[in-house]
């Protein structure tokens, strides 16, 4: 009918302090129907970048972490917001909903990060996974600012479940960011998870140290039944 949905004010540019457009905010939080109306009927533009930021909508939808708190403001200036697990199922909806109107997977923000980083930073495995879909494998290892892939971020933020899609998916676990560290050599790193360690680095650990270990682990097999 094309009347906005309840409470939501009509401008789709509408831009608050923070420098976001109503559907940033809407994307941050996870409200995939008003997000749908205000691109679909007022018609905003699915790409329009923050202010402040740069970042997209996509960005949005997929920086929501797992601990409690945040704010639309925080992500305007901060780049990461965190939220309840709650929020999840919501937000991969919502990164499903930009996409098929046509948002980039590959949008830059002004830092450089796309928004696989940006879910990977996050933790958000069900957002990764949306995004995956929507990229070919070379863009799955795209790289930020300091050349760090997807799979370096969410492996230095200890978030084992994109580590392991991120893997499954084809991520290059050898490549090396500007200083020339590995996935593996990040691991955990940013001190969130340090009890995923230990199966983060058997996700992560180069071909050759993964044989080297194999063929000790046999040795020593041979050895005791001997």
């Amino acid at each position: 009918d094309g009347e906005p949905p309840h409470g939501l004010p009509s401008g789709s540019a509408m831009v608050d302090e923070a420098g976001l457009m109503l559907l940033h905010v809407l994307a941050l939080e996870g409200h995939a129907s008003a997000a749908q109306w205000l691109i679909d009927e007022a018609g905003a533009e699915v790409d329009a970048t923050a202010a402040k930021s740069g970042m997209t909508a996509l960005h949005f939808a997929a920086l929501k972490g797992k601990a409690a708190g945040g704010s639309p403001s925080e992500a305007a200036t901060s780049g990461y917001v965190s939220s309840s697990p709650c929020h999840a199922p919501h937000q991969a909806t919502m990164a499903s909903l930009l996409l098929h109107r046509g948002a980039s997977a590959m949008a830059s923000d002004a830092h450089g990060w796309a928004p696989l980083h940006a879910a990977a930073r996050s933790g958000h495995a069900d957002v990764c996974s949306t995004l995956l879909g929507a990229l070919s494998p070379e863009q799955l290892n795209a790289t930020g600012p300091s050349g760090e892939t997807a799979l370096h971020r969410a492996a230095y933020w200890g978030h084992e479940g994109v580590v392991s899609l991120l893997v499954q998916a084809g991520a290059d676990t050898a490549a090396t960011d500007a200083s020339g560290r590995r996935p593996y050599e990040v691991a955990c790193q940013g001190g969130e998870a340090w009890e995923a360690l230990p199966r983060l680095l058997r996700y992560l650990e180069p071909p050759k140290q993964r044989t080297q270990r194999k063929e000790l682990h046999a040795a020593a097999s041979l050895e005791e039944k001997n």
